[in-house]
């Protein structure tokens, strides 16, 4: 277990540093009071420590997701019922720990999901990394993706689209170095990680078929 990465976001300063000392023994810890703080850091394989009051308005949960951290949220708080456990772990959240308590069910906890979690974790940051990088496109080049990702030509992708042959392949050229590569089978997988929306417009925003 030793090594892993900790991110902890809780704005009640003692209750996160006493945490944040327990966890230290394993790795490398991070403290923040509200996702913001973190900037743009990689917390690709990083566990989420998050306090039970922020859980509850589902704000940090939505944070996490759009700064691209999907590795498992591990709720805590001081003495939870059974009820607020089941209703966290049937929510957002892979795990629960009481905190302030006792280490050994912290590590109990991570070992859980270290065992258990691999494969979902995995998925879960090779899609956050295909959305990032979707992100980086304009309306119309996500539209030419997605006609590159269902197979479509540079010439059956201009029909539908309105644009013209070379104007396609312009956006197939951009696309390519914003995604890193030479491939179009590069291109293809990025998309279907990403699990973007099917179809694309003849505009920037009217959805239509290219057949």
């Amino acid at each position: 277990m030793d090594g892993h990465k900790f991110l902890i976001v809780d704005t009640d300063y003692q209750k996160r540093n006493s945490l944040a000392q327990a966890l230290s023994q394993k790795g490398y810890v991070v403290q923040v009071d509200n996702v913001a703080e973190l900037g743009n850091p990689s917390f690709d394989q990083a566990f989420v420590f998050v306090a039970d009051a922020l859980i509850a308005d589902g704000k940090t949960c939505r944070a996490l997701q759009e700064a691209g951290i999907f590795y498992p949220v591990i709720a805590y708080g001081p003495a939870p019922s059974l009820s607020r456990v089941i209703e966290r772990l049937h929510g957002p959240c892979a795990g629960y720990v009481a905190w302030p308590g006792e280490e050994d069910e912290v590590w109990n906890t991570l070992t859980t999901l270290i065992r258990t979690s691999a494969v979902e974790m995995r998925r879960r940051t090779t899609e956050a990394r295909a959305r990032r990088k979707m992100a980086q496109l304009t309306p119309r080049e996500r539209q030419v993706a997605l006609g590159i990702r269902d197979g479509l030509s540079s010439k059956e992708l201009a029909i539908p689209l309105g644009i013209s042959f070379r104007t396609v392949e312009l956006h197939r050229a951009n696309i390519m170095e914003k995604f890193g590569t030479s491939k179009i089978s590069t291109v293809m997988r990025i998309i279907v990680e990403a699990g973007e929306m099917d179809g694309f417009g003849d505009d920037e925003g009217e959805m239509v078929s290219p057949r």
